[in-house]
C-alpha cells in the first residue's frame, strides 16, 4: 500500500500500459498479456518487463482483482537492442562503401541478395528470384565455366576464398563488369559447404 503501481512504470510507457487494461478490462477476457514495457527500480534502474495479468470478477461482472505476474526480459531486450544496432551500423557500412551483398544457403540455392546487389544491375530486389540460378543466368556466357571453376575449387575447400572479376547482365541488356568475392561460413562436420556469403 505504499507504492503505486503506475509509479514505477516508465513515463513514456504508462499512458500505453493504461489503455491495454482499460481495453481488456471492457471486454470479457479472463487475461491479458502487455506488450513489452518499462519499470523504474527503487535503485533508477529501468528494467523491461512482460505483464500477465488475469481478471477476477464478482458474479454481476464486475472486476474484483487484477492478478498478475512479471517476467523481467531485460537482458533479451538489450540484446535485442545490440543486435539492431550492428545491423544498422553493417548496413550504414555497406551503403557508404556501395557494397552489394549476398548470403547463399548452398544445401537449398536460396539466396539473399541485397537491394544494392540489384540496383547495381538495375534491378530491383522483389525482381529477381532469391536463388543461385539468378546470377547463373546473368553471367556472361564465355566466363560461366571459369567461373565456376573458380567457385567449386573454394567450395570444395581448396581455396581460402571465391574471387572473379565477372561480366553480369544489367536489366537493360548491358554487361557490367562486377568483382564478386565471397567465403564459405559454415560447413558441415564432413566439411561440405552449407552457407556462404
Amino acid at each position: 500500500g505504499q507504492v503505486l503501481y503506475a509509479n514505477l512504470i516508465h513515463p513514456a510507457d504508462v499512458e500505453r500500459v493504461a489503455a491495454e487494461v482499460f481495453t481488456a478490462s471492457r471486454n470479457t477476457p479472463t487475461r491479458f498479456e502487455h506488450q513489452p514495457y518499462r519499470l523504474i527500480r527503487r535503485s533508477g534502474e529501468i528494467i523491461w518487463v512482460l505483464d500477465h495479468t488475469t481478471i477476477r470478477r464478482d458474479a454481476s461482472g464486475q472486476i474484483t482483482h487484477y492478478l498478475g505476474y512479471l517476467v523481467n526480459i531485460t537482458t533479451l531486450k538489450n540484446t535485442e537492442e545490440a543486435l539492431r544496432e550492428s545491423q544498422e551500423r553493417l548496413e550504414l557500412a555497406l551503403r557508404g562503401a556501395e557494397l552489394g551483398t549476398w548470403d547463399w544457403n548452398i544445401q537449398t540455392g536460396e539466396v539473399f541478395f541485397n537491394e544494392r546487389w540489384a540496383n547495381m544491375l538495375g534491378y530491383a530486389p522483389d525482381e529477381l528470384e532469391p536463388h543461385v540460378n539468378s546470377w547463373r543466368q546473368l553471367m556472361h556466357p564465355d566466363e560461366e565455366s571459369t567461373i565456376m571453376r573458380t567457385l567449386d575449387t573454394h567450395l570444395a575447400g581448396r581455396s581460402t576464398l571465391y574471387r572473379a572479376e565477372q561480366r553480369l547482365r544489367t536489366k537493360s541488356g548491358e554487361w557490367k563488369w562486377i568483382l564478386d568475392t565471397g567465403k564459405v561460413i559454415t560447413r558441415d562436420e564432413h566439411g561440405r559447404p552449407l552457407r556462404a556469403a
